[in-house]
């Protein structure tokens, strides 16, 4: 779905596809608009596409792209971002439920507790009420070990 649209106009039109404002709600043309945009370097389209990607919503799944676009929304600073590199460090994966081994072997985050710390906290200082969330239960589970 190439055009002549600039990433903001991108975002715009990726958005209405997505909820339906204005147009009828198609994921397909949502993730084409948010992907053009995210590669035009729009931090909140980067995010929204990794999610999309991730998850396979709107075309198949593309979990390697999904975390490059992740780890440039944060680089840029967007808060959910942030928090998902955050969670996706912590855990050393983009998550496993009803994903099939095929999807899951498409990319490994490296597990790395330190920065996932560090990354959640950044989010929970901004406001982020998951992040915060996920650092309580983080020390939870690791009191429980002990």
């Amino acid at each position: 779905m190439k055009s002549s649209v600039n990433g903001y106009e991108a975002l715009q039109q990726g958005l209405r596809y997505l909820l339906g404002r204005g147009v009828r709600k198609s994921e397909h043309k949502a993730r084409a608009f948010l992907v053009q945009a995210a590669e035009a370097d729009d931090a909140t389209a980067l995010s929204l596409a990794s999610q999309m990607l991730a998850h396979g919503q709107g075309g198949p799944f593309d979990r390697a792209t999904a975390f490059r676009y992740v780890q440039r929304a944060a680089d840029l600073g967007n808060l959910d971002a942030i928090y998902s590199l955050g969670y996706y460090c912590l855990n050393g994966s983009m998550g496993n439920v009803g994903y099939t081994d095929e999807v899951l072997k498409q990319v490994t985050v490296p597990r790395d507790e330190a920065k996932g710390l560090e990354l959640l906290k950044a989010a929970a200082a901004q406001g982020h009420g998951l992040a915060a969330y996920r650092i309580g239960e983080y020390y939870e589970e690791r009191g429980a070990a002990n």
